[in-house]
């Protein structure tokens, strides 16, 4: 009995679908794996941030805190909270569920990379340093929730001094 060419048709298609779907999966897969792997620099000073800010100038570099200024947050939703955090290193978006903070995004700015930072129980973290300049300074952004919002709070290290 022979097979319709359709059929063989429709087979091959369905092969070739889930062929590339695993070979996405698998370079995604490998791809994102190193980046939790990275650890963070000790922080030096702590600088206390407003949970929501207006988009700043990418081009500046990092100093010794960073001057985010206040936006209009967004009204809650039951999916909990969502707040973000921008300054001229990136921004942060934390939403909470309950009193659980949830990372949804971390974005560079231009001239800088991000990645994720040791937290505590019941925060998230990541930092945000030079692309490509060993010894520069690190902001490292945490976020904890208080009352089901975002509370963020930023740390500057300094690069070190030169002898």
């Amino acid at each position: 009995m022979r097979t319709p060419s359709w059929l063989t048709a429709v087979l091959g298609w369905l092969a070739l679908v889930v062929l590339a779907s695993a070979a996405t999966w698998a370079v995604v897969g490998s791809v994102g794996a190193g980046v939790l792997t990275r650890p963070a620099p000790p922080p030096q000073a702590v600088v206390p941030l407003p949970a929501t800010s207006a988009p700043t100038s990418a081009s500046h570099r990092p100093s010794s805190s960073p001057s985010p200024s206040p936006s209009p947050s967004p009204s809650p939703s039951p999916a909990g909270e969502l707040r973000s955090w921008r300054a001229p290193v990136g921004t942060v978006v934390v939403r909470c569920r309950l009193d659980v903070p949830v990372l949804q995004s971390a974005t560079p700015a231009n001239g800088y990379q991000v990645s994720p930072a040791p937290a505590g129980a019941g925060a998230v973290a990541v930092s945000f340093h030079t692309a490509g300049e060993e010894g520069s300074a690190t902001t490292r952004v945490a976020a904890t929730c208080a009352a089901a919002v975002p509370r963020f709070d930023a740390v500057v290290s300094a690069p070190p001094a030169d002898d």
